[in-house]
C-alpha cells in the first residue's frame, strides 16, 4: 500500500490548484455581484424618470381634461373663439386702440465745431 505524505507533490499541486480555483470563483463572483448592482442603479433611475413622466402626463390630461369640459359649452366656445379669433357677437362694435405715430426724427445742422469734432475725434 503507497502511503501519502504531507509533502507529497500530488497532494500539494492538488491543493494549489484548489486555491486557484476558489480565487477564481471569487473572482468571478464579485463580478457577477457588480454587473447586477450597476443593472440595480439603472433600473432604478428609469424608474425613477418614468414615475416622473407619469405625473407630467398626468398634470397634461387633467389640462386637457379641463379644457375638453370647457369647449363642451356654448359659453366655453364663445370664450375660446373670442380670445383665439377677436370675434364679436352680433350686434358688437369692435374698438381698436391705434398707437399714435411718432413724429420723424429732425436733422440738425451741424456747427463748425461738431464738424471738426467729427473730422478730427479727440
Amino acid at each position: 500500500m503507497v502511503t501519502l505524505r504531507k509533502s507529497d507533490p500530488i497532494k500539494l499541486l492538488g491543493r494549489r490548484l484548489l486555491i486557484v480555483g476558489m480565487i477564481m470563483l471569487v473572482i468571478v463572483t464579485a463580478w457577477g455581484v457588480r454587473s447586477i448592482y450597476g443593472k440595480e442603479v439603472d433600473a432604478k433611475r428609469l424608474q425613477f424618470e418614468s414615475e416622473n413622466q407619469l405625473a407630467d402626463l398626468a398634470a397634461q390630461e387633467e389640462k386637457l381634461q379641463s379644457g375638453l369640459d370647457r369647449l363642451s359649452t356654448s359659453r366655453g366656445v364663445e370664450s375660446v373663439l373670442r380670445n383665439n379669433y377677436s370675434v364679436g357677437a352680433p350686434g358688437e362694435n369692435m374698438i381698436v386702440i391705434v398707437e399714435p405715430r411718432k413724429p420723424a426724427a429732425t436733422s440738425t445742422p451741424n456747427s463748425s465745431w461738431q464738424w471738426i469734432h467729427n473730422v478730427i475725434p479727440w
